[in-house]
């Protein structure tokens, strides 16, 4: 009997995380092993936006924001 609940967990650690915060642990390792290896943030940002994974939109804003005294 433990067996099969042992296996049934198993099976999610082995699932794709279904919330962003834990999809960001998942891939941190690999993350810190090519900051570790001399990648930049940018180009590692730019690897996994490649494979159309994104977390968050980096949006430009809507308005341009100007100084008052211009």
């Amino acid at each position: 009997m433990q067996k099969d609940y042992r296996h049934c967990l198993d099976k999610l650690v082995g699932a794709v995380p279904e919330r962003k915060a834990a999809l960001i642990r998942s891939i941190l390792p690999g993350i810190e092993a090519a900051l570790n290896s001399g990648q930049s943030l940018k180009k590692i940002w730019d690897v996994l936006e490649s494979k159309r994974w994104t977390v968050w939109r980096r949006e430009r804003p809507s308005t341009t924001l100007r100084s008052s005294s211009s």
